[in-house]
């Protein structure tokens, strides 16, 4: 009788734990179970570190647990080593749509989508495009993949709500929500869009009707109400206000009245939030971009660069803003 070698038995071994390790590994970045995952990736490096799939799910973890430092600095070699990848071209678009910076994303998902056509891809493109201001091509390319996911008739909804084509957003919207009725942000812009359909006057009314029954006022009125005011130039009735209510909101409310802020030149209210809402948004280029801005407009650079120098272990990015920040405006 002919008997197998025992390395064969162990190859085969190892190969099967290995499948295993990047089975659990997708469920475990699916669930947004970072720790787990984490410990997981490790096994799967031991195990099987130098494939072009564990490559993948490393690059998929990086990016999607938001580890950017991470992720930046091994795009560069995983794209040399899988130029021709589809799937390390989306994941580097990803790296940067999530970052907010669209201008860099949108060429590594046209690229993924050239490589390899996917009504995925094609998704993140027209999403891409919508975040861009190129809304006609963008609804273009999203009507176009429709047929393939309910996911895109929200998509839709954000691209006319930006185009303050409210009605249609709204219809949109309330058609995605028949598929997805559980979904809370949907829930929650239907109600934005709904209020926004409203006149000052009437967002007065309702927020005082609240408080009179002692309920929590909703933070699309909190919104509203805020950029109302700033309409009908109560400029210090909106400072007073944002500081009455301001350990009331969450990230999302916080964030909106922030750029609000810094749209109508309120760098003061806008530069207060900004930092409040920091741990959350502190490697997005455009947000860090626009917290010194305004930073600057109100001559607290100073303060700022003791409050980087304080996060700077957890983003090193942080440390060479510090340093620009402490620059005389000379040199």
């Amino acid at each position: 009788m002919k008997y197998s070698d025992s390395s064969e038995f162990d190859n085969k071994g190892h190969h099967a734990l290995a499948s295993v390790l990047k089975r659990n590994l997708r469920e475990l970045i699916i669930q947004q179970d970072w720790v787990q995952a984490q410990a997981l990736l490790q096994q799967l490096k031991e195990q099987d570190g130098f494939s072009k799939e564990t490559h993948g799910l490393e690059y998929e973890y990086l990016i999607k647990s938001h580890h950017f430092v991470e992720a930046q600095a091994v795009s560069k070699q995983l794209l040399d080593w899988y130029a021709d990848s589809s799937r390390f071209q989306f994941l580097t678009g990803l790296l940067y749509y999530i970052q907010k910076q669209y201008k860099k994303a949108l060429p590594y998902f046209e690229e993924s989508q050239n490589i390899y056509s996917s009504s995925y891809t094609q998704r993140y493109i027209g999403k891409t495009l919508t975040q861009l201001g190129q809304f006609e091509t963008a609804e273009a390319i999203l009507q176009t993949a429709l047929p393939h996911t309910d996911l895109i008739l929200a998509d839709l909804a954000w691209l006319y709500e930006l185009q303050q084509q409210y009605q249609r957003a709204i219809e949109f919207i309330s058609n995605y929500l028949q598929h997805k009725p559980n979904d809370q942000r949907a829930i929650e812009q239907l109600q934005r869009l709904k209020t926004k359909q409203l006149s000052s006057d009437e967002i007065q009314q309702e927020i005082e009707s609240l408080a009179e029954m002692d309920e929590e006022i909703p933070p699309h009125l909190m919104v509203e109400h805020y950029q109302g005011l700033i309409k009908q130039g109560e400029i210090q009735q909106a400072r007073e206000w944002v500081q009455q209510h301001i350990e009331q909101w969450d990230s999302a409310t916080m964030y909106q009245i922030a750029w609000d802020s810094y749209h109508f030149h309120l760098y003061d209210i806008a530069y207060q939030l900004f930092l409040k809402d920091f741990e959350v948004h502190q490697f997005q280029v455009k947000f860090l971009n626009s917290l010194e801005f305004a930073c600057k407009k109100i001559n607290k650079q100073q303060e700022l660069a003791e409050f980087y120098e304080a996060w700077a272990d957890k983003n090193k990015v942080l440390y060479g803003r510090r340093k620009k920040l402490l620059k005389p405006a000379t040199q």
